[in-house]
């Protein structure tokens, strides 16, 4: 899988098998092994060569290398939104801080304070649409997956082929 992630979040590079050695630590020899079965699949394409030095890339022109690409992207994305939604929280726990500090009166209390109410309100709305969104986002990677004619053969091959 290293090696696919590295090809789908590289994909407008050029890579060579020692630029993918580098990048996900994996032996040499197995990195050839697996850029043969790239190319065996279709997946990625040579390019040009210079010296002794043969690159590769991410084939976007096939269907199976546009769905990696799709699903990398929902991965980061996801990645993202669950870190916006921890640093959020952080800013709530420090505001919520702030709020209690002794230079404030002391009738005033978190709950009183609006901007934390609204936030709070809002990072709960967010959970509770959460599963909402990934279920949606599934669906919609579902749909497009089945305008590929060739969506069975799709599975077949990625059941029995694994790719680093």
């Amino acid at each position: 899988m290293k090696i696919i992630e590295t090809f789908a979040e590289n994909y407008n590079d050029k890579l060579y098998a020692a630029d993918i050695v580098r990048m996900t630590d994996v032996h040499k020899a197995t990195v050839h092994s697996h850029l043969n079965k790239l190319l065996d699949e279709d997946l990625i394409k040579k390019l040009e060569k210079i010296g002794n030095i043969q690159f590769y890339q991410l084939n976007l022109d096939n269907p199976k290398a546009k769905i990696i690409l799709m699903l990398e992207s929902y991965i980061v994305s996801e990645r993202l939104e669950k870190l916006a939604i921890e640093n959020l929280e952080k800013e709530i726990e420090v505001s919520s801080l702030t709020l209690t500090t002794p230079e404030l009166t002391a009738s005033k209390s978190v709950t009183s304070d609006p901007v934390y109410n609204e936030l709070s309100s809002h990072v709960d709305i967010y959970k509770k649409n959460e599963s909402y969104s990934i279920i949606t986002k599934l669906i919609t990677l579902k749909n497009y997956m089945t305008n590929f004619s060739n969506i069975n053969d799709i599975s077949k091959t990625s059941k029995g082929t694994t790719y680093g």
